[in-house]
């Protein structure tokens, strides 16, 4: 306690803290909250490679709350399993706890489950992406629109019209199709590898970008979802870049 003086008697000396007794000897460390983790694209690399095995070794550690879950998301036929089977793999080949400890897998992997969809079969979902052109071939067809036709790809080419191309999706088509839509939630999947610095992509986007595109979506939570938002990092591979961008993000977020 700060600042507390004459409590039966005794005086606290004023801007100095004292020592709660009650607590002496006791763990400090937070207690996590059970939780699900639900995780899009589950049958990707990155999720066998660096996710899962992560989560296993706070498993390991005795980081992760009670009662903690896994739920993969992804578009593939696939048997709750046969998911667990091939996340193991990756646990085996990726952790730093090696070999792995066959009470904690079994620990963790009774709250993995795997679930089959696809965005374009659920009409209560609108997916809108823009992305270099040739940059993730077999994905991201302009021309696909899914069965209720909730996805929108914008594919943009390289070079120096990219920038003024994609700003113009975000101010004017998304704010349109949402009008139509009207969203309940708004998820970002923020990708800071558009940057004109960026070593893979060649999109132009200046640091300032950010900021502007993250208003047009936090505008569009506002007005149809009471502002419920929630933003993820997807990509990006300058460092400094990733920094600066994600300040300004941050920010206007908080606005």
């Amino acid at each position: 306690m700060l600042g507390l003086r004459n409590i039966t008697g005794v005086t606290m000396p004023e801007g100095q803290y004292t020592t709660n007794l009650l607590r002496e000897g006791l763990s400090t460390r937070r207690v996590p909250t059970p939780c699900v983790l639900v995780i899009f694209g589950a049958t990707g690399d990155l999720t066998h490679r660096k996710l899962v095995p992560a989560l296993y070794n706070l498993a390991h550690e005795g980081q992760l709350p009670p009662s903690f879950a896994i739920v993969g998301f992804a578009r593939r036929p696939k048997t709750n399993e046969e998911f667990r089977a091939e996340l193991e793999q990756g646990v085996q080949e990726f952790s730093r706890f090696s070999p792995i400890n066959p009470a904690v897998w079994k620990a963790l992997a009774q709250g993995v489950y795997y679930h089959r969809s696809e965005f374009a079969d659920d009409k209560g979902v609108y997916y809108f992406s823009t992305h270099q052109e040739g940059g993730y071939p077999g994905t991201g067809d302009e021309g696909f629109h899914g069965k209720s036709k909730n996805i929108c790809n914008h594919l943009i080419a390289p070079g120096p019209e990219a920038r003024g191309a994609l700003m113009t999706y975000y101010r004017e088509e998304l704010p349109a199709a949402m009008d139509v839509f009207r969203p309940q939630f708004v998820l970002i999947s923020c990708g800071f590898d558009a940057h004109r610095l960026d070593p893979i992509a060649s999109l132009t986007l200046e640091t300032e970008d950010y900021g502007v595109l993250t208003k047009c979506v936090r505008s569009i939570a506002e007005k149809w979802c009471d502002g419920r938002l929630l933003s993820v990092l997807e990509g990006g591979y300058d460092l400094d870049v990733i920094a600066q961008a994600s300040v300004l993000h941050v920010r206007e977020l908080s606005l």
